[in-house]
């Protein structure tokens, strides 16, 4: 089991909270940890390419 956590980089709360299976890779589920008012998103070397992905370029918000 793996948890996909966003956490707002002004307060340090947790938003939003993912959980897959071990062998999802990372970028899968992270579209879904971004929120509309979300202006900066930062992560590591694992979601480099997350913006050709069609769940990202294809959402309304992102």
């Amino acid at each position: 089991m793996k948890c996909h956590i966003g956490v707002d980089a002004g307060s340090g709360y947790v938003h939003s909270l993912e959980t897959t299976a071990a062998n999802v890779h990372d970028i899968t589920p992270a579209h879904q940890l971004i929120r509309e008012e979300d202006e900066v998103v930062y992560g590591d070397s694992g979601y480099i390419g997350i913006e050709k992905r069609e769940e990202v370029v294809n959402s309304p918000h992102l």
